[in-house]
This record gives C-alpha cells, sequence and structure tokens, in this order.
C-alpha cells in the first residue's frame, strides 16, 4: 500500500481509528458536523473517489455499514448524509479519498428537505 508522508490520512494516528478491514478505515473526524461524523478512507492513499479500485469501495461500504450500525446504537440518529468530495471546487480539502458519514437528527437545521442542495443553495 502506498502512503505519503505529508497525507495528514496516511500518518494518522493508529489511536485515533475506531474500525478497520483490510483496505480501508474509520475514523472520527477532528471537525465534524454534527456528533458522531465519521471519515472512511482507503489505506492505500488516492487523490480521490474515481481512483478506487472495486476492492476499495467494497472495503469502504462495509466500514460505512458498520458504522451506521454503530451509530444507531449509540446516538439514534434520524437520518445520514452520506459522501465524497472530489477536488477544491466540492470542498475536498485532504487529498486523500475520503467518504464522510454524517448522522443527522430531525430538527439539526431549521429545513433539511434538499440535504446537500442547502450548502449549493438550490430547493
Amino acid at each position: 500500500m502506498r502512503l505519503e508522508r505529508w497525507c495528514p490520512f496516511c500518518t494518522l494516528s493508529t489511536d485515533r481509528i475506531i474500525d478497520q478491514n483490510e483496505l480501508a478505515l474509520a475514523f472520527f473526524d477532528r471537525s465534524p458536523v454534527a456528533p458522531g461524523h465519521l471519515l472512511v478512507i482507503p489505506k492505500r492513499h488516492c487523490h480521490d473517489f474515481f481512483a478506487l479500485t472495486p476492492e476499495e469501495l467494497t472495503a469502504i461500504q462495509d466500514l460505512l455499514q458498520r458504522g451506521k450500525a454503530w451509530l444507531e446504537q449509540t446516538s439514534h440518529p434520524d437520518g445520514y448524509n452520506v459522501g465524497f468530495n472530489v477536488n477544491a471546487a466540492s470542498g475536498q480539502s485532504v487529498w486523500h479519498a475520503h467518504c464522510h458519514l454524517i448522522p443527522r437528527w430531525t430538527g439539526d437545521v431549521p429545513y433539511a428537505r434538499g440535504g446537500i442542495r442547502q450548502i449549493l443553495g438550490g430547493d
């Protein structure tokens, strides 16, 4: 697996990892948008979602499902936002592919309809 010394995810302290499998790992976001906000990344350094192998996508999906099960047991969210940002125009700020698993609760924002479109100003 290729690691980059300058990448904050490749050099992540092992005590931050809350779950992992052969090809991916999960940890809490340092700047969470909601309590329990998780990041799931491939262990191999790669730039974005479109650089992931089918095997890495399967490994990430496995950890997303396990993370959701953990959140269901510990904090009982009403919903989730799940996704990747690709390149700076989308908000990607760490150049290592990563998937956000963000728990959501009814009433956590005044008007949640449209989900991510709220960020973009759509309806």
